[in-house]
């Protein structure tokens, strides 16, 4: 036996070695790092690193006998991601359902006759275990119930940029925890991607509640909604970033430290250059900064699916991103400052309630809800229609104030 310190994952896409079997013995998904053994993108990697008759086993959260909801889902995700890249396909039903693979026929069987005469053809002997127990792992009348409810969901494959998995497993895990509780009804888990669209329409409908009826509204209320946009798409943007480190590295909290370092040195920065900005950008500078945090958001998508498999962008983006809604910052509160008068403390205390209720709200819907549901393209794309909403509202209000010239 040979024991190599490395990180699973980096080992499997780099090693040029060639293996008979691989066996992944990691958690179950329901986090970020343990999610990225589950991906498409792993499998494939172990793919590369079989010999052309080699098998791979991972395991799935399973049942004694009948499997709970999330435990369904989340095996026939696994299914389904695994499926996606080898041909044969054999699941094993148990606590935990064991998943195996290969790329050639017959390599993986779950018929007990066939298990057994290779065990004993190859001469293994252990006291503890006996050939004919294949015959009770693999009943066919469990495996025939195991698949039948596996079936009954849809099986969406596991990506590093779409983590579905571990949203499963998070509604699995809360229902363990529940005791008796948990036996019945919806986890909050559950109820929470049930109403994922929920945390995109409702601060939009408030929004249209307010601006559309009067076209006139005070420039000043236009640039505080900016402001809470502005903060969500930081908190947002920020959340995947450490989600795309830790699914490319294998780490987070030693990472956090550059993370969080170049997003503070890039929003100070960007403040800086945002301060510097000509004052005669006036009302139209909303609309600027407003446009260049939604530009961000619509880079961010393609930009950190890609740095899941490459720590180092995920680090360049965070400094960006800093430097973005820094420069905006001073913009934004620059335009309400000019069009409100009174004391300057009720002026501050707005401007840091908008930045930090958008940031509660970009960072519990992106982190717990979007992401495992839509993934990091789409998440980035909902953010936008918030900026968006507040971008329209920095228009009407630059032709409200033409028309009343």
């Amino acid at each position: 036996m040979e024991l190599i310190r490395d990180d699973g994952r980096r080992f499997v896409a780099r090693t040029e070695e060639r293996f008979d079997a691989v066996i992944v013995a990691a958690r179950p998904p329901r986090c970020a790092q343990s999610n990225r053994y589950h991906t498409l993108e792993f499998v494939e990697a172990v793919r590369r690193a079989l010999a052309p008759e080699g098998s791979v086993t991972l395991l799935a959260p399973g049942g004694a006998n009948v499997l709970a909801p999330e435990a369904a889902r989340a095996a026939a995700s696994a299914a389904a991601t695994v499926g996606a890249v080898f041909e044969h396909v054999v699941l094993v039903p148990g606590l935990e359902i064991s998943i195996h693979a290969s790329s050639s026929k017959g390599v993986v069987s779950d018929d007990p006759a066939v298990l057994a005469d290779r065990l004993l053809s190859r001469g293994a002997r252990t006291p503890s275990f006996s050939p004919r127990r294949f015959e009770s792992l693999l009943e066919p009348g469990r495996i025939a119930r195991l698949r039948e409810q596996i079936d009954a969901w849809p099986g969406r494959i596991n990506t590093d940029a779409r983590p579905f998995a571990y949203l499963s497993n998070l509604q699995l895990w809360e229902r363990s925890l529940s005791g008796d509780r948990g036996a019945g009804g919806s986890t909050w888990t559950g109820a929470a991607e049930r109403w994922a669209p929920a945390w995109l329409a409702i601060p939009l409908f408030l929004w249209a509640v307010w601006r559309i009826p009067r076209r006139a509204r005070s420039p000043s209320g236009d640039a505080i909604f900016s402001i809470a946009t502005t903060g969500a798409a930081a908190m947002a943007v920020e959340i995947v970033v450490l989600y795309a480190f830790q699914a490319a590295s294998g780490r987070v909290y030693t990472g956090m430290a550059a993370i969080v370092g170049v997003f503070m040195a890039g929003l100070g920065l960007g403040a800086h250059l945002g301060r510097r900005l000509p004052r005669g950008l006036s009302a139209a500078g909303g609309a600027v900064a407003d446009g260049a945090v939604l530009a961000l958001l619509l880079a961010s998508g393609p930009a950190l699916a890609a740095a899941a498999s490459a720590a180092w962008l995920a680090v360049a983006w965070s400094a960006l991103a800093g430097a973005v809604t820094g420069a905006a910052f001073p913009v934004l509160i620059g335009l309400a400052a000019a069009r409100r008068a009174g004391d300057e403390r009720r002026l501050a205390s707005s401007f840091e309630a908008a930045d930090h209720a958008g940031a509660a709200l970009g960072g519990f819907a992106t982190g717990v809800i979007w992401l495992p549901v839509w993934g990091i393209e789409t998440t980035c794309l909902l953010l936008c229609g918030l900026k968006v909403a507040a971008l329209a509202g920095q228009i009407l209000g630059i032709r409200s104030g033409r028309a009343g010239r």
